[in-house]
């Protein structure tokens, strides 16, 4: 870009003193032409420099805004708290999935059962490998597959739901994080959760 404009500048300059229209003496002209050529690289610096400035500014800028940013995250990840509520709403979801999780399974065993020719064994072998199917037995396992990922696809929906509506998706997440490593915070759920069962309510 900016060799393009001293490129410019030189040609105009050289018609210029290659006219015949204009009788100024030669030295004017060099003179004149000096003084362009000077202005211009002036021009040009100054251009540069603020160009520099702005890429600081708008470089600090962004640096400060992301580490305000981090420093609230930090800050707020610190602040929360999980209550014996939440571990409460967070057990009940879990209980709903759970339940879900199971209706498939009840479900799949039916089928299998209905299906004339199928057993539990020759199921579970087909599970494991298709080799050897006959084209029944693909149709029906292919069955089972789609039922299964319908049945997964409504548990994940649901739990996003309930999850953000029972828990709150960051109280959510937090918990499912921190019961993996504070083995407090598992203790409480799981006594929590142990008196959430329908056999320890009767």
């Amino acid at each position: 870009m900016v060799y393009t404009v001293i490129v410019n500048r030189y040609l105009q300059v050289n018609v210029f003193l290659q006219s015949d229209v204009n009788k100024i003496d030669r030295s004017i002209k060099i003179l004149f032409t000096f003084g362009c050529f000077l202005k211009l690289m002036w021009d040009i610096n100054l251009t540069i420099k603020r160009m520099n400035v702005l890429r600081k500014v708008k470089i600090g800028f962004f640096a400060t805004a992301l580490l305000s940013v981090m420093a609230f995250s930090q800050v707020s990840a610190q602040d929360a708290e999980i209550t014996d509520d939440n571990l409460r709403r967070y057990a009940l979801l879990s209980e709903v999935v759970d339940i879900m999780k199971g209706d498939i399974k009840s479900k799949t065993s039916e089928l299998v059962k209905n299906q004339d020719g199928m057993t539990g064994k020759r199921f579970n072998e087909l599970r494991k490998s298709m080799d050897g199917a006959k084209e029944w037995e693909i149709k029906f396992m292919d069955l089972i597959a789609k039922k299964k990922a319908s049945g997964i696809e409504s548990i994940k929906t649901a739990n996003q739901v309930l999850a953000s509506k029972m828990v709150g998706g960051k109280m959510y997440k937090q918990i499912k994080s921190e019961l993996k490593t504070n083995e407090d915070l598992k203790a409480r759920y799981e006594a929590i959760a142990t008196k959430l069962k329908p056999e320890a309510a009767e």
